[in-house]
């Protein structure tokens, strides 16, 4: 084992585990981007040329400044960066500075976490051999963990170059990380100069440092805030429009409503110029019976929100949606307007859009009192268990900034109103069950999580 570790350890086949690590996670993140050519290469060409090349650099004679650390680790650095900028330029050469910004703070984090285990490294003839090669191999492998999250950050938050900016931005990305990684080498070099005149060369340094942070911090707040605002003008935008919609289904609404209004003029005219009154009274009880009939129904006696349920409830059977509304209120609910129909848009939002994927849709809604809480059930056909597949219910659209809030939204607006919220899967049914608080109850002792199914 120790023969395996001894040879493992001075032919620095770390270097390649690092290598293999981010030529893996670089390949994933420039594919998604739409960029490569000889993709293959890149992954086996850039790794085997680290574990090739890497082991050479012990022939490399020792310079000065670098004499009291027994290594030339500046050159493990620069080996390093060329080997990932000759495979980039080779398999992505339009990726070629990003891909070289991204190398350079992998290997800015790779000395970082080397010069916080330099504890270890000092201890190396002090403890037993056997563990020291544990502990060392351990946090290799530890470091190519948290390597593997930094790719991941990587592909998570990438950076986005404009043509009108690339220069700068890219001197921006290169600068500060290049200055870092060469202070903290001058810093371990035991360079007499750099320890005599530490301080001043700090100072300078972080002088240097600080404009250029403040100003990434002050573009990354500008860039957050522009995006707000375009968020919002994009959520204007939509409401917009979807008012537009509104009117036009409105005013088609209307002209078929008077066409067939017409109709019904013209019946009872010729009614009543053939003398047929027996017949035109029936005419008029039935049909004026019905429509008041029909409009003296409200499911809860609050205009908007029954407007709402019924708009629904038509876009949901227009879609081959079947819909099923029960009520069984006590009294008129006393809540909040804006807080319920926003509870009530988003969970029949999200259930009319789950809907279209079931080959049997259908959706249930129910109302009702217990105590002082109103209770408001949506539920709809699923096929497989939703919360098994996807328990955190995150959507799975592609624009995941415009979809996918729906049920963030109803926590929000349960939590703001005191509620409660459930959310489960039953008998084939996914279930929203929501709970809130109605001023018009007499009873002010809520329902418990078992009681919101009952």
């Amino acid at each position: 084992m120790l023969t395996l570790y001894e040879l493992f350890r001075h032919s620095h086949l770390e270097w390649a585990i690092y290598t293999l690590i981010l030529s893996v996670g670089l390949r994933r993140l420039f594919l998604s981007e739409g960029a490569g050519r000889r993709t293959f290469l890149f992954v086996p060409g850039s790794t085997l040329a680290a574990a090739l090349v890497m082991p050479l650099v012990d022939l490399i004679p020792f310079t000065p400044v670098f004499a009291s650390q027994g290594t030339v680790i500046w050159a493990f650095y620069l080996l390093f960066l060329v080997n990932f900028a000759v495979f980039i330029g080779l398999c992505f050469p339009n990726r070629l500075k990003v891909g070289l910004g991204y190398a350079l703070y992998y290997l800015l984090f790779i000395v970082l976490v080397k010069g916080a285990l330099v504890p270890l490294y000092l201890s190396e003839t002090a403890i037993d051999h056997v563990l020291y090669a544990v502990l060392d191999v351990g946090t290799i492998f530890l470091l190519g963990a948290f390597l593997l999250l930094f790719t991941v950050l990587f592909f998570r938050f990438r950076i986005k170059v404009g043509r009108s900016i690339e220069n700068g931005y890219f001197n921006r990305i290169f600068l500060m990380p290049a200055v870092f990684l060469i202070t903290f080498s001058l810093f371990v070099s035991g360079s007499s100069f750099f320890q005599d005149y530490i301080q001043p060369i700090l100072c300078a340094v972080l002088a240097f440092i600080l404009p250029l942070f403040y100003y990434n911090v002050a573009v990354g707040s500008k860039a957050i805030e522009d995006s707000r605002e375009l968020e919002i003008a994009l959520l204007r935008t939509r409401a917009d429009m979807e008012h537009y919609r509104g009117m036009i289904e409105l005013e088609d609404r209307v002209r078929k409503e008077r066409h067939e209004l017409k109709n019904r003029y013209l019946h009872i005219q010729i009614l009543l110029h053939k003398n047929r009154l027996e017949e035109l009274d029936r005419y008029l009880a039935e049909e004026v019976g019905t429509r008041m009939e029909a409009l003296g129904r409200p499911v809860i006696g609050n205009t908007l929100i029954d407007y709402i349920l019924e708009m629904k409830k038509n876009e949901a059977q227009s879609a081959g949606i079947t819909f099923r509304l029960s009520a069984s209120l006590e009294r008129e609910p006393h809540i909040s307007d804006e807080i319920f129909c926003t509870i009530l848009l988003n969970l029949l939002d999200n259930a009319i859009e789950a809907s279209k994927k079931e080959k049997e849709p259908e959706i249930l809604v129910s109302l009702g009192n217990q105590g002082a809480y109103l209770i408001l059930k949506v539920s709809n056909r699923i096929s497989r268990n939703v919360l098994q597949v996807n328990p955190s219910l995150t959507t799975t659209k592609k624009d995941r900034k415009l979809h996918g809030h729906g049920v963030s939204i109803v926590r929000s607006a349960v939590r703001e109103a005191g509620g409660l919220l459930e959310i489960r899967t039953d008998n084939g049914f996914f279930e929203v069950t929501a709970a809130l608080p109605d001023a018009g109850g007499a009873d002010h002792s809520g329902p418990g999580k078992e009681d919101l199914h009952a």
